[in-house]
């Protein structure tokens, strides 16, 4: 049986910014909703603003998880296993990766001009990469 060899293309940071980009006004389109629908209630529940809470948070990292985020999809980019190119990153590695990113800003992105896979530095504590689409088909 032959294996195929897939060869790996990395995106661009200016993708990747990108596509964070979008991810980040999703998440602000979110919290304008949830506003105007919280505002319109005199007693809005605070398991609601909880829940709401936890979908904010955990938009990113159950997105690259089991689908891809919309600034992802748009741009043709995949979040996936440093080891298992093909393969998806696991929630407990998306949410460490998540937490980093937010943590670290856009300082994170400055390791990605001194390796040639381009990965960040949350990449590389949650042990993941991002590729293009087109390397994962």
């Amino acid at each position: 049986m032959q294996t195929r060899e897939i060869a790996i293309e990395y995106p661009s940071l200016l993708k990747r910014i990108q596509s964070s980009v979008i991810d980040a006004l999703v998440v602000i389109l979110f919290m304008v909703i949830f506003t105007q629908i919280a505002d319109s209630f005199e007693n809005f529940p605070v398991w609601l603003r909880v829940v709401f809470m936890f979908t904010i948070v955990l938009y990113e990292p159950v997105c690259i998880t089991y689908f891809n985020t919309l600034g992802q999809y748009l741009l043709g980019i995949r979040v996936r296993d440093n080891d298992y190119p093909s393969e998806r990153i696991p929630l407990f590695k998306s949410i460490i990766r998540f937490a980093l990113k937010t943590f670290l800003g856009w300082f994170a992105f400055i390791s990605v001009y001194n390796n040639k896979r381009r990965r960040a530095l949350h990449d590389m504590a949650a042990g993941s990469i991002v590729v293009s689409r087109k390397s994962t088909q």
